[in-house]
């Protein structure tokens, strides 16, 4: 029986890369390793654990279909753990066929850039108002929260808000 060829030896931004994603992980995930891997369609509890710990000699070197997995279950961009996934999946965005161009490209950055400076609780009320609309929302948002973002959403409506449009100024009472 033959020995299994060594694997490619990882270079140091595939290492900090692990150790970013372990760090988010940690912070983020709120379940198991296993459940996690079940969720977010990553395989077995084994390769999750590996993908954090690429670091270590029994880890693996994260992939970019499973880094997009990592960054949906963890409510971020791929970016916030590997930049250099981050740059293939830009370029790639910017050939892509669609509505999707080089602008919008260096605009999405813009716009991970901007949400990254901003506190965790603002980063999860935009995760909380980006969510699709069949998930369940967090604990924290009650119905007035909701009733709300409703008030807000038909305001946008009347007001005929399309994402191009500059923000109206504020109406004073006379």
């Amino acid at each position: 029986m033959m020995a299994k060829p060594p694997k490619t030896p990882r270079t140091a931004e595939q290492i900090r890369d692990s150790v970013r994603l372990r760090e988010l992980f940690k912070e983020r995930a709120g379940m198991s390793q296993l459940k996690f891997a079940e969720t977010y369609e990553i395989g077995v509890q084994g390769m999750l654990w590996q993908y954090l710990n690429a670091d270590k000699a029994e880890g693996s070197v994260l992939n970019l279909a499973a880094a997009i997995k990592f960054a949906k279950g963890l409510r971020c961009s791929v970016g916030d753990f590997s930049p250099t996934l981050q740059r293939e999946i830009d370029s790639i965005a910017a050939f892509a066929s669609g509505s999707l161009r080089t602008a919008s490209v260096a605009s999405a950055a813009t716009l991970r850039d901007r949400y990254n400076q901003v506190s965790p609780e603002r980063q999860a009320v935009i995760d909380f108002l980006l969510q699709d609309p069949g998930e369940t929302p967090p604990n924290w948002i009650d119905l007035n929260a909701l009733a709300y973002i409703d008030s807000l959403d038909t305001k946008a409506r009347g007001q005929g808000v399309s994402p191009k449009s500059p923000p109206a100024k504020a109406k004073t009472g006379t």
